[in-house]
């Protein structure tokens, strides 16, 4: 399957330091294998004891699924919605709130985390993603699926958007359940502080009903090494020239 990738960076954010080129790791990722459900605002709609992979960024904690604007048939906007807990059984490990996003509106969570030290370069976001019936079940056909990820700093400033529409097309027949979605953000520098991250899930041209949801969420990328590590490698490297010259 062919996705519409935006893969030139939108995100504008200076940068105080250089990219390194090699080491790349999993930043921050979580699969939900053995989360725990919990209530914000409404039954068991956060995603709690979250098993976070993390390198250079602090555990974000939990998740909890928020609806958008509501589209215009009438459907009232949720202030948050109950992940699905049956189904299909592996949704017990998966992140899949219970709106369908074609007629009671979009749905989006916000991921808040810490960069931390001097910070890190983002490579690529990936996540699997998939669509459900209303009994939590796969959809054995197409339906439409767009999911953009944003990134804003900690004064709500936004970093930039990327998008990646038509996931899954209204109609396709036996879509790969899950899917993996890959936004290629391009080496993006971020240094440290507070940001939040948005994965936002809709659909705009499909004429049915359809819940949608991800998994094995990953941001991948480099670590900046700490400057005094970087000072006590250029330290040594002088004295042994110096050593050689004598």
């Amino acid at each position: 399957m062919k996705f519409n990738l935006l893969k030139a960076s939108l995100f504008t954010l200076a940068a105080g330091f250089s990219i390194p080129t090699a080491g790349a790791v999993v930043l921050l990722g979580a699969n939900f294998d053995g989360r725990t459900l919990a209530t914000t605002n409404s039954t068991n709609d956060t995603a709690s004891g979250l098993a976070w992979t993390l390198n250079g960024i602090a555990d974000p904690g939990d998740l909890t699924a928020v609806g958008d604007v509501a589209l215009a048939n009438g459907f009232a906007n949720f202030e948050a919605a109950g992940l699905f807990q049956g189904g299909d059984a592996g949704n017990v490990d998966r992140f899949a709130p219970d709106i369908n996003i074609h007629n009671e509106g979009s749905w989006y969570v916000d991921i808040p985390f810490r960069v931390l030290g001097v910070g890190v370069s983002i490579d690529t976001v990936t996540l699997d993603a998939f669509t459900l019936n209303n009994g939590g079940a796969f959809q054995g056909v197409g339906r439409d699926l767009d999911i953009s990820v944003s990134l804003t700093d900690a004064s709500a400033n936004s970093l930039g958007t990327l998008t990646v529409n038509d996931v899954f097309l209204h109609d396709t027949p036996a879509p790969p359940q899950p899917t993996q979605v890959s936004f290629e953000v391009g080496g993006l520098a971020v240094p440290a502080g507070e940001y939040t991250m948005r994965l936002s899930f809709g659909a705009d041209n499909d004429l049915v009903g359809n819940n949608a949801g991800f998994d094995n969420l990953a941001v991948n990328g480099t670590v900046v090494p700490e400057p005094s590590g970087a000072l006590l490698v250029s330290f040594g490297a002088g004295v042994l020239l110096i050593r050689r010259r004598r």
